[in-house]
C-alpha cells in the first residue's frame, strides 16, 4: 500500500466518525478494505429490539448528502460497466487516469483531458472485453453487442381457425421466443406482459369477443430489439354454406321513386317495347294479323295504396296495321284507350315474387277502323266488333306482359357480382312485400349458388342477433346485413378465387418486382436463381375469409378486413423464397359511375415475416419497401378511384332508370347493415 493512499484512507476512517457511523470493525481493517468503503459498509448489524423495544437503536444523525465516491487513484474504466448489452455497433467507453496523457482502449489511443477520457468503439456482433491500458496499468470490462432481433412464433390457434362459440369460452395463445446473444428481456401479448419460461414458451389466455379477433405477441432482448407476430382467428356461430341469409337484404321506393318510374316506363313504350307486347297478345288470332304496332304516346301512373299498387296506363294515338285475309282486306286501327288495374304483391313458396293483376278496367276512348276496300256494311259491323275485342285484349296485354314484366324483371332477382374477375350468382329470395301510401319496400333473403370447395371451413360467421335494419332517407333506399357480406366474401375465399397472383390483379407489374431491384435485400443470392429482367412472383394465400367492419367513427365506409393473408414471393420455378403475413385493411366509400355501382378503394397493410427465407434476406428493409406497394394495389388493379364497377345497374335492365348518386351509412352492433340510398335520374 503506497503512504497516499494510506493518508486517505485514514482521513476516510475520521469522515465516518464525524458523520456518525459506528465503526465496529477495527482499523486495521479498515485500511485494508477499499477506498470507497461507505459507511453502511462499516457499521455493525443494529441488534434486534426485544419486547417493548427494548435494544432499540436511536437513527444516526443527519450529517447532510453522502459524499460521492473518491476518484481512483489509478486506471479505470468507468463506463460501460462489465456485462452491459448494446444494441448497436457504437460503444462509447469513458474513464479517468490522473497522471496519463494518452490512454490506448482496445487499440484505440484516447487522451486524457483533466485526468478523464473518452473514446467510441466500432464492434461486431458477439462478447467483446474493452481493455483499457495506460503507464502500465491496465483495466477491462467485458460488453455484448446484439445487432439481431429476438424471433418469435405462434404456434396455437393456428392459420384458419374457426372457433364456435357454442363450444368454446376461451382462447389460449401459445408461443416460443428465442434471442441467441442478449435473450428474451420480456415478453407481450395485446400489450398484456406474459412470462416467458427458460425454455422461451409463453401462454396467454382471453375471452375471444364475436367475429375477427387478433393477437399480437411481441418479444425484446436485453439490447432493445423487439419482434411482433400476429395470428388472428375468427370466433362465433356458422351457418352453413348453402343457407340463405333470411332478410339479409332489403330495399325501398318512395312514392317520388315511382314518378321516376314512371317517366322511364313511358320511355321504355316509346322505344317498341309495348308495339312488341301488343303484337306477341294478338299473334295466334285466326281471323286478323297484326303486322305493325305504332304509338304517339303512352302515360303511366303508379300509386301506391294501402296493400296494393294502383297501376293505370293511358295509351294515345295506338295504330294498329292488320290484315284480314278470311273478310277480303286489310287496314288500320286507331285507338285510344285508358287502362288501370291493382297490383297485389306476394312472396311465393319458391322465393319468387308473385304479381296479381286484380279488377282490371278498359275504356275504349276512340276506335277507328279505317279498310282499304270498300265492304258489306253488315261484314263491316262484324269486323268492326272484332277488332274492338282485339283493341281490348291489345291494351290488357300491354298492362299485363309490358308493365308487370317490366316492373318484375326475373333478372333483378338473379343478379351477378364480380369478385377479381369471378363471377358470383345471387339469388335473391323474396321473403316479404309491403305496400303503403309511403311507398314499396321488399325484403329478400340473400343466397349464392354453391360454389367450388377449395378452402374447408365449417359455414359463414353469422350474429343471429341482427334486428331489422333502419331507412335512409332516399328516393331508393336499400341495406345489407353484415352476415350478407360475410357469405358473399367467405364464397369467395371457399372458392379459392382470391388466391391469386399478382399478374391477375395488374396487367404490368411493377418495376420494383424485378429480380435485379430485390437482389440488394438478398446480398445476391437472387441473382444466382433468375435473371435480373424476370420478375419475382407474388402470390397470395388467404388463411380467412374476408370480415366487414363497421365502425361508428367512420360509418359512411365500408372495412373489410383480411388477416393472416400469406404472401409468398417466389422463383421462376415457383419456389417461395420468402413468406411474409400481412394483415389489410381495405376501406371502400361506393360510388355511381355510368349506372353501376362501384367500390373504389384504399388499402393500408401490416406486414411481418412468417418462415425462414430460402437464402439470407434483409427482411426489414425489403419489408419497407413492400408495404407502400401493396398500398397501391387497389390503383394497381383498377380498384382506386376510377374503380370498375362491381354491380352495372344497366344490366339488370331497370325500366331505363339512372342512377345519379349513392351514399352509405353502416350501423353498429347490434343493427349491424350496411344502409344504401341511392339518387334516381327523372327523365
Amino acid at each position: 500500500m503506497t503512504s497516499t493512499s494510506l493518508w486517505i484512507k485514514i482521513v476516510l476512517y475520521l469522515k465516518h466518525i464525524l458523520r456518525g457511523c459506528h465503526l465496529t470493525a477495527p482499523l486495521a481493517a479498515l485500511l485494508a478494505a477499499p477506498l470507497w468503503t461507505s459507511c453502511a459498509d462499516s457499521r455493525a448489524p443494529a441488534p434486534e429490539a426485544g419486547a417493548g423495544g427494548a435494544g432499540a437503536q436511536a437513527p444516526a444523525p443527519d450529517m447532510g448528502p453522502a459524499l460521492p465516491p473518491p476518484t481512483p487513484a489509478g486506471l479505470a474504466l468507468l463506463a460501460p460497466p462489465s456485462g452491459a448489452i448494446f444494441g448497436a455497433r457504437e460503444v462509447q467507453v469513458r474513464g479517468a487516469h490522473p497522471t496519463a496523457a494518452s490512454v490506448t482502449v482496445n487499440g484505440v489511443a484516447a487522451p486524457v483531458q483533466g485526468g478523464a477520457f473518452e473514446v467510441t468503439l466500432t464492434l461486431d456482433e458477439g462478447a467483446h472485453a474493452i481493455t483499457a491500458e495506460a503507464l502500465g496499468e491496465r483495466a477491462r470490462v467485458d460488453v455484448m453487442v446484439d445487432l439481431t432481433p429476438p424471433t418469435i412464433s405462434i404456434d396455437a390457434p393456428t392459420y384458419g381457425e374457426h372457433l364456435d362459440s357454442s363450444r368454446v369460452s376461451s382462447v389460449t395463445l401459445s408461443a416460443s421466443a428465442d434471442d441467441a446473444l442478449s435473450g428474451v428481456a420480456r415478453a407481450t401479448v395485446n400489450g398484456v406482459e406474459v412470462a416467458v419460461e427458460p425454455t422461451g414458451a409463453l401462454q396467454y389466455t382471453l375471452a375471444p369477443t364475436f367475429g375477427l379477433n387478433v393477437l399480437r405477441a411481441r418479444v425484446e432482448d436485453r439490447a432493445g430489439h423487439a419482434a411482433e407476430v400476429t395470428r388472428s382467428f375468427l370466433y362465433g356461430r356458422f351457418k352453413d354454406w348453402s343457407a340463405p341469409v333470411n332478410r339479409g337484404a332489403a330495399a325501398a321506393a318512395t312514392p317520388y321513386a315511382l314518378d321516376a318510374l314512371e317517366q322511364t316506363i313511358a320511355r321504355a313504350a316509346d322505344s317498341g317495347l309495348l308495339a312488341d307486347a301488343i303484337l306477341g297478345a294478338l299473334a295466334n288470332n285466326p281471323n286478323v294479323t297484326i303486322t305493325s304496332v305504332e304509338q304517339m304516346g303512352l302515360v303511366v301512373d303508379l300509386e301506391p295504396r294501402d296493400g296494393y299498387l294502383a297501376a293505370s296506363l293511358r295509351v294515345f294515338g295506338l295504330r294498329v296495321r292488320f290484315e284480314a285475309p278470311s273478310y277480303g282486306t286489310s287496314g288500320d286501327v286507331y285507338v285510344d284507350a285508358a287502362l288501370s288495374a291493382d297490383l297485389r304483391f306476394a312472396p311465393t313458396a319458391s322465393g319468387a315474387l308473385d304479381v296479381r293483376v286484380e279488377s282490371p278496367r278498359v275504356e275504349i276512348t276512340q276506335l277507328d277502323v279505317r279498310l282499304s276496300n270498300a265492304l258489306a256494311g253488315a261484314v263491316v259491323s262484324v269486323l268492326e266488333g272484332l277488332l274492338e275485342d282485339l283493341a281490348e285484349q291489345a291494351v290488357l296485354a300491354a298492362l299485363e306482359e309490358f308493365l308487370v314484366g317490366a316492373l318484375i324483371d326475373p333478372s333483378l332477382f338473379r343478379p351477378t357480382v364480380s369478385v377479381l374477375g369471378t363471377e358470383l350468382q345471387l339469388a335473391l329470395l323474396v321473403e316479404e312485400v309491403s305496400v303503403t301510401p309511403d311507398g314499396v319496400s321488399l325484403s329478400v333473403g340473400f343466397g349464392i349458388d354453391s360454389t367450388s370447395e377449395a378452402r374447408q371451413a365449417p359455414g359463414y360467421l353469422f350474429d343471429p342477433n341482427t334486428s331489422a335494419p333502419e331507412r335512409v332517407p332516399a328516393m331508393i333506399s336499400a341495406s345489407l346485413q353484415r352476415n350478407t357480406l360475410h357469405l358473399l366474401m367467405g364464397q369467395a375465399w371457399r372458392a379459392g378465387l382470391l388466391d391469386v397472383s399478382l399478374l391477375d390483379l395488374v396487367a404490368e407489374p411493377p418495376a420494383p418486382l424485378r429480380a435485379a431491384a430485390l437482389a440488394g435485400f438478398t446480398g445476391g443470392a437472387l441473382l444466382e436463381r433468375m435473371g435480373p429482367t424476370e420478375v419475382v412472383g407474388v402470390r397470395l394465400r388467404p388463411s380467412l375469409p374476408p370480415v366487414a367492419r363497421f365502425e361508428p367513427t367512420d360509418d359512411e365506409a365500408l372495412l373489410l378486413d383480411v388477416n393472416d393473408l400469406l404472401l409468398d414471393l417466389t422463383l421462376p420455378t415457383g419456389e417461395p423464397w420468402l413468406t411474409l403475413g400481412l394483415n389489410l385493411t381495405t376501406r371502400s366509400v361506393p360510388a355511381i359511375t355510368a349506372n353501376a355501382l362501384a367500390l373504389p378503394s384504399t388499402l393500408t397493410a401490416e406486414v411481418w415475416p412468417v418462415a425462414t427465407p430460402l437464402f439470407p434476406v434483409d427482411t426489414a428493409r425489403l419489408i419497407g419497401l413492400l408495404k407502400p406497394l401493396l398500398e397501391t394495389l387497389p390503383t394497381l388493379a383498377g380498384a382506386g378511384a376510377g374503380a370498375a364497377p362491381l354491380l352495372d345497374f344497366s344490366e339488370l335492365e331497370l325500366f331505363g332508370v339512372q342512377l345519379t348518386s349513392v351514399g352509405i351509412r353502416t350501423t353498429p352492433a347490434p343493427n349491424e347493415h350496411a344502409l344504401l340510398g341511392l339518387q334516381i335520374l327523372q327523365p
